[in-house]
């Protein structure tokens, strides 16, 4: 196990060298693993933390970083919802990235979200 976590990290460097660590921010999680399996065969417990935490915080991280993408370019979703309009779930493309006010304020009121109106109507 710990050859292929060693494998695992090659390849990831590789890739990193090759696409840079902008477009491959997105995989984290890919580490997690390689630390996962490198920790676990070797009985090591780094900085005190169990191996399966480890590649939990990797996966967490790997999510959290997909969700600030759709906030920091939103428009790459774009070509999606295009192909896939079913994914705004009856609602406008331009309306799905939006970030909808709080009740109370003047916008939010007499408004129903998308869901509430495919589920509830």
């Amino acid at each position: 196990m710990p050859l292929t976590g060693l494998g695992i990290v090659f390849l990831f460097s590789y890739a990193t060298a090759q696409y840079g660590v902008f477009h491959l921010a997105d995989y984290p999680v890919f580490l997690g693993v390689a630390a996962y399996l490198i920790a676990q065969s070797l009985g090591l417990k780094p900085f005190g933390v169990r191996p399966l935490d480890i590649v939990r915080w990797a996966a967490a991280i790997t999510l959290m970083w997909a969700s600030v993408e759709k906030w920091a370019y939103p428009q790459w979703t774009d070509p999606l919802l295009a192909a896939k309009p079913q994914m705004t779930m009856a609602s406008t493309p331009s309306n799905t990235l939006r970030a909808k006010p709080r009740n109370g304020s003047s916008s939010a009121k007499g408004t129903k979200s998308a869901c509430a109106s495919i589920f509830f109507s």
